[in-house]
């Protein structure tokens, strides 16, 4: 099959300050475009910084399908990053337009995406002020991937709840669309709602976008905005909840108590939460 490629020339710059953790890749999309006689249409990649980390010396590298090469074209940006999704993309305008709001000029990034049109490409983040550290990859090193599962062509694949970085590939962290998923999806394509209709960003690393629901005042959990706490009615026996941050830090884990009915958060900052009770039923609250 024949390879196409995209070349353009990376400009990323971030800055903003802190202490010190992880990155981690948790969204690519390979969208198509009919305007294009290489089908390439928005392509992105989403990353997640948990905590603060410097990301001068990080880079996003890529490996087509059939090749054992890596290529970087350059820095992911300068200074600390906190606690921050940063979104690397080959055309902002169509980011703007197919996902309005998600990303600010200070956590995207324009610059060179390297997939090629069979799709089965792989791609790192690695720390050149560490000997190239591998901190996160998808896809298997060396491993032609256009005929593999985790071919993301024409489609998206995401990063699972409660999944890591990691520095060999595991296919079953990722929630991977079949090739083509996005094939006439978009607004490039005439009439179509955007990308944001089909694919959630960010990429919430601790509950399944499909898991959440948004609680009513007859549920059985809502939260209460003037008493900064959850509320918890028509409980059965022994319940136990789990408390997750955007970021999908865990944040507090323990038995509900069926007689107080409540659980105080006013000691949280402001933000989305998401909080799992009996380890399935999932919602998701602003405080």
């Amino acid at each position: 099959m024949k390879n196409v490629y995209l070349f353009i020339i990376l400009s990323f710059s971030i800055v903003f300050n802190a202490k010190s953790q992880t990155i981690s890749i948790t969204s690519i999309v390979a969208a198509g475009c009919p305007t294009n006689s290489d089908e390439t249409g928005l392509e992105l990649i989403e990353m997640y910084v948990d905590g603060t980390l410097d990301v001068t010396n990080i880079k996003i590298e890529f490996q087509f399908n059939f090749a054992s090469n890596w290529v970087a074209p350059g820095n992911l940006g300068v200074g600390e990053v906190t606690d921050t999704y940063l979104y690397y993309v080959n055309d902002t305008d169509a980011f703007a337009s197919e996902f309005p709001g998600v990303g600010t000029p200070a956590t995207t990034g324009f610059g060179t995406i390297l997939f090629s049109s069979g799709g089965g490409d792989k791609i790192r983040l690695v720390d050149t002020g560490d000997n190239d550290k591998v901190l996160d990859i998808y896809g298997i090193d060396g491993q032609d991937g256009e005929n593999e599962t985790w071919n993301f062509n024409l489609s998206y694949a995401q990063r699972k709840m409660n999944t890591q970085p990691s520095a060999t590939f595991i296919e079953s962290d990722w929630s991977i669309q079949p090739k083509s998923t996005l094939f006439g999806k978009g607004t490039c394509w005439t009439d179509q709602p955007p990308l944001n209709t089909t694919i959630t960003l960010p990429n919430v690393l601790t509950l399944s976008t499909s898991d959440f629901s948004e609680p009513k005042l007859n549920s059985s959990i809502w939260y209460n905005a003037s008493s900064a706490s959850l509320q918890f009615s028509k409980l059965t026996g022994v319940e136990s909840f789990a408390l997750y941050s955007i970021s999908g830090k865990l944040i507090m884990k323990e038995t509900i108590d069926t007689q107080k009915g409540e659980i105080q958060l006013s000691h949280l900052p402001s933000g989305l939460y998401f909080v799992v009770v009996n380890d399935h039923r999932s919602y998701k609250f602003l405080k």
